[in-house]
């Protein structure tokens, strides 16, 4: 998800490999992918480059939340 000229530009996969840097990563429990994007679309990142918006794989959420 990127942000341009205010308005949310959204990319669905699937995505080639790149040479890209990770600058970090939040985990955050939303009721619905719109919810998640709204939520991208606040981070300052998506303004300048672009924020990966994934679910969480329900053995992973276990590990997670115990």
């Amino acid at each position: 998800m990127r942000l341009k000229e205010g308005k949310r530009r959204v990319q669905d996969g699937p995505f080639a490999d790149t040479k890209e840097q990770l600058g970090g990563f939040i985990i955050m429990e939303l009721p619905s992918l719109d919810a998640a994007l709204d939520w991208a679309a606040r981070c300052p990142a998506a303004a300048d480059g672009a924020v990966e918006v994934r679910p969480v794989a329900a053995e992973s959420k276990r590990r997670i939340t115990g």
